[in-house]
């Protein structure tokens, strides 16, 4: 949905208490699109959406009208230090800074453990927390996407008043592998399953899987690489995650002009 014409609704900041024209929020970023734009071959000049069992070709950027100009001015160096260390054509400084710190013993043969403190690591946490924040925040666009009593905990991290919620694990995923060159193209909007006793959130974007574990009686599974609380990222080959997304778009309804390719 492109940006509807006219003045901006004035009402409450979904953020904070603050009433006033409010901006049009985008809930994955901006420069996300851009870069997928200026780097998509030229017979696929937008990016293939899935979401929701539906999947489409489409220019139109998932946001709305959610945040006023301090709440979106409070989030956006977030987003511009994200976007300075995601994979792209150039490299991955974030991977390439985990596999410089990969804790010795690991986590298993597939996922190893990194200390990635050398990043500004309440950055990155903030970021993924306020995408999933704003997708739960728009139920016009991800009407299954509820976070309980985090929805209100996760707004007071982001506007610094509250620590990391204690009901929640952040694991932040960096995928090791050089034989998908479409990771530096892919985005997957904020996403909910069922995982045993919790809910588990996740979403993609060039190369870093953000994965929240909320709810649960427990979560000390999870506490070993909780990116807020210890510094630590994981590094994968991502194959569980892209298996995810295949499985969605392969699985989802097409729609529009990629109907007509399939």
């Amino acid at each position: 949905m492109g940006k509807p014409k006219g003045p901006p609704p004035v009402a409450q900041c979904k953020l904070c208490p603050t009433v006033g024209p409010l901006t049009w929020s985008h809930i994955v970023s901006r420069w996300t699109y851009r870069r997928i734009v200026q780097t998509a071959d030229p017979g696929q000049p937008v990016p293939a959406q899935v979401r929701d069992g539906v999947a489409m070709l489409s220019s139109d950027q998932l946001a709305d009208f959610l945040l006023g100009p301090a709440c979106e001015d409070l989030i956006r160096p977030w987003e511009t230090y994200v976007s300075t260390i995601s994979r792209d054509e150039a490299g991955f400084p974030a991977l390439t800074t985990a596999l410089a710190h990969l804790i010795p013993g690991g986590v298993g043969t597939v996922t190893r453990g990194a200390d990635i403190s050398t990043l500004d690591v309440d950055a990155i946490a903030k970021f993924g927390v306020s995408v999933l924040w704003r997708a739960a925040a728009c139920p016009r666009l991800f009407p299954k996407l509820r976070l309980g009593p985090c929805y209100d905990a996760f707004a007071q991290y982001l506007r610094g008043l509250a620590p990391f919620p204690s009901q929640a694990c952040l694991l932040l995923h960096l995928i090791d592998r050089d034989d998908v060159p479409q990771l530096s193209q892919l985005i997957a909007p904020p996403s909910v399953s069922k995982h045993r006793d919790h809910h588990c959130y996740a979403f993609l974007i060039f190369g870093m899987s953000f994965e929240f574990h909320v709810g649960g009686r427990d979560l000390s599974a999870y506490e070993f690489a909780c990116l807020p609380r210890t510094g630590r990222a994981l590094v994968v080959d991502g194959h569980r995650q892209l298996r995810g997304i295949a499985q969605q778009a392969f699985g989802a309804e097409a729609k529009g002009a990629l109907a007509e390719r399939r």
